[in-house]
């Protein structure tokens, strides 16, 4: 799971980074590092989870009243199929962080 607390500036920051040519090391937040040809598919999917994630807020906030953090991110976790992975503040700021983008169905144009 990425690590953030703001989902539109981490979203950029990835783009940034893959509009550089030739990188050959990338160390993110939510995965192994990576070398080589590894980097640029590493940063998509980095992407990719971004929107997985957002979809699983989504779905687990329509029609609900419950918005609270940490009881949203035990939901999305579960959806996601991360069950094992414990409630600690950072992963319950990262997926908190998409209760501001709510209005947004596709992170890719935010």
């Amino acid at each position: 799971v990425p690590i953030y607390e703001d989902v539109a500036i981490s979203i950029a920051s990835i783009r940034k980074l893959k509009e550089i040519k030739g990188l050959e090391i990338l160390i993110a937040s939510w995965d192994d590092p990576q070398f080589g040809a590894s980097v640029y598919p590493s940063m998509d999917q980095g992407l990719q989870w971004f929107q997985k994630i957002h979809d699983a807020v989504l779905a687990e906030t329509a029609g609900s009243d419950d918005l609270d953090p940490k009881d949203l991110s035990a939901r999305v976790l579960n959806r996601l199929g991360f069950r094992e992975i414990p409630l600690v503040p950072i992963v319950v700021t990262s997926i908190g962080a998409h209760l501001k983008l709510l209005d947004h169905s596709d992170l890719m144009v935010v």
